[in-house]
């Protein structure tokens, strides 16, 4: 009697055990859209952060090597509101970089810009000021389509949830604008992008959140087998595409500590222009 009473005793604590860590499983995959709802959420509510975003690009059509990046790198503070970006890119072994300021002057927003090496300015008043639409870094999770817990993990000593994020194809719309000018098949269609990027399959990448703070420190997003997939299976093009590289990563830092950027002494004499468009 005492050792049946003790089979089943161990029988019904396994079988709670095993309930249990299924619950626990389940339970953090469901919370994976949590987190991120969260992690979004405490995004908008910075005071501050600097940021870099990277767009790395290299293929092959018909024989003949291209490569492309662009980054930026951003410095944003809520109050008062102040955005630095500095943009770089290098098409194929050509290089250039653009810097840019939004900033108050009195009660009026303003977009400082240089153009032939004058710095002017524009009427920003009408501007988001969301971190979701400013900052490029994190403005890759608006192709985001749904979440996938994977695990606790460490990144860049600290300690995080990873999560895989399935991204709608519009992410790629940049790499595919640039494929189809470079190659020339945009010249006979102007609907090529649209149908390339209808045809992409799935693309996934990873977030990572901040455990104890839940912020938002790394996107990435590996796609050089997304865009070979498209270009593969288009029918009756005369271009061969094959990608090496398609990378896109954005990273956030200094969250709360960052101070406001200040223009640049050429900046604050800017003469006012109109807004094109």
């Amino acid at each position: 009697m005492k050792i049946n009473f003790l089979r089943k005793a161990a029988a019904l604590f396994s079988a709670a055990a095993l309930c249990i860590m299924c619950s626990c499983t389940g339970s953090r995959a469901a919370d994976a859209g949590v987190i991120m709802r969260e992690a979004k959420s405490n995004a908008e509510k910075m005071a501050s952060c600097s940021a870099a975003y990277k767009l790395s690009l290299s293929f092959t059509a018909d024989g003949e090597k291209y490569a492309y990046s662009s980054g930026g790198d951003t410095s944003y503070t809520a109050e008062p509101f102040t955005l630095k970006n500095v943009l770089t890119y290098s098409d194929c072994g050509s290089r250039s970089q653009d810097e840019s300021y939004t900033a108050a002057d009195g009660e009026k927003l303003w977009y400082y810009f240089k153009s032939g090496g004058t710095w002017q300015k524009t009427d920003a008043s009408g501007l988001d000021k969301s971190p979701l639409e400013q900052i490029d870094a994190l403005r890759i999770l608006k192709s985001a389509e749904s979440y996938k817990f994977v695990r606790e993990t460490s990144f860049e000593s600290q300690d995080s949830y990873k999560i895989e994020v399935k991204f709608k194809s519009e992410i790629l719309r940049p790499v595919m604008e640039y494929i189809t000018e470079k190659t020339g098949m945009s010249k006979n269609s102007k609907t090529i992008v649209k149908a390339l990027l209808d045809g992409a399959p799935d693309i996934y990448g990873y977030c990572y959140v901040n455990k104890n703070t839940g912020s938002i420190i790394h996107t990435e997003v590996d796609a050089a087998g997304a865009v070979n997939s498209v270009f593969k299976n288009i029918d009756g093009s005369d271009v061969d595409v094959t990608a090496d590289k398609c990378a896109i990563s954005g990273s956030i830092n200094n969250i709360g500590t960052e101070k406001a950027a200040s223009l640049p002494s050429g900046a604050e004499k800017a003469a006012g222009v109109q807004a094109c468009g």
